[in-house]
């Protein structure tokens, strides 16, 4: 009985847990698409040959609840350094590369 009364407590916490957490989630203004386009502007703009890279997979605030996307390009030919980075502010639409360009 003891058990029982222990796992629900502990499924309740857990469950109050992850709401918590949820409520202080942003949601973004710019959509999956159009950050996309802008990260693939910038990239184009820095020289990339985007027809060298796969789909880049979006995703926000994927390291800090920073209002930032994160767009990961990854080349067709899997190789050291073939790969990238753009972040994008979610409110100002600016975006930074980094990695292997």
């Amino acid at each position: 009985m003891l058990h029982r009364i222990f796992h629900s407590i502990l499924f309740s916490l857990l469950l109050n847990g992850c709401a918590a957490s949820h409520r202080n989630a942003h949601s973004p203004q710019l959509s999956e698409k159009e950050v996309v386009a802008i990260a693939n502007q910038a990239a184009q703009d820095s020289g990339a040959d985007l027809s060298q890279f796969l789909t880049p997979e979006a995703h926000f605030e994927y390291v800090a609840k920073d209002f930032t996307w994160a767009v990961f390009y990854r080349g067709v030919e899997p190789a050291i350094g073939n790969h990238f980075l753009v972040v994008v502010n979610d409110r100002t639409g600016a975006a930074q590369l980094s990695g292997g360009l």
